[in-house]
């Protein structure tokens, strides 16, 4: 887009061009024609709702194979991360690593909702659990896991067991019956995909 001191040198060239001996209009098409142009260079207001960020996801460490401070790996929803790709500046990063727990910091790509939602559980009285810190400065969530457990960033509890987000589903049509309701229509029988586990999920 064109900043205003552009708009200026434009609305100054199109003056100028009016007074070198172009044929004349009239004062109000001139305008008319400023107006087309300014409206067609300023930026349009989109009064949409913007669309809202996509859930978080929930995270469920797999397991840990420990050999020493420097030689170990961990699976996060299914993906494996390695001692020699453990840097700072990734996503998940293990501060802290045992055979038996991490301490993960987690820098999601957005963390409002999960700031708001701990502020409304302080609010009611709710406090975090000691596993659970949340760094608002930096964008972190450090959380000290186990194998086998999964992280809720809807609710802000750990969990033993995978845990995936629960389906989004869309409310019934006014007039309409859910389904499992009195005049609801019969659901389809479609058997449920089955997703491999993770690794080192317990099978």
């Amino acid at each position: 887009m064109f900043s205003k001191g552009d708009m200026t040198i434009i609305l100054h060239a199109l003056e100028s061009y009016d007074g070198m001996g172009h044929p004349d209009r009239s004062t109000s098409g001139k305008a008319d024609d400023l107006s087309s142009l300014l409206d067609s260079l300023s930026p349009k207001k989109d009064n949409e709702v913007p669309e809202a960020p996509p859930p978080l996801p929930n995270l469920y460490l797999g397991s840990i194979v420990y050999y020493s401070p420097g030689h170990w790996s961990v699976w996060i929803n299914g993906k494996k991360l390695i001692n020699r790709k453990n840097v700072p500046t990734n996503e998940f990063y293990i501060d802290r690593i045992s055979r038996s727990e991490v301490e993960l910091i987690w820098k999601p790509a957005y963390i409002h909702d999960i700031l708001e939602h701990s502020q409304e559980l302080a609010a009611s009285g709710v406090h975090l659990s000691s596993n659970i810190r949340l760094d608002e400065s930096g964008g972190k969530v450090i959380l000290h896991l186990r194998p086998n457990q999964t992280f809720l960033p809807r609710s802000l509890t750990i969990r033993e067991g995978l845990i995936k987000p629960a389906a989004m589903t869309s409310p019934a049509a006014p007039g309409t019956a859910a389904a499992g309701q009195p005049g609801a229509p019969p659901s389809s029988n479609v058997p449920p995909i089955s997703h491999p586990p993770y690794p080192g999920q317990p099978q």
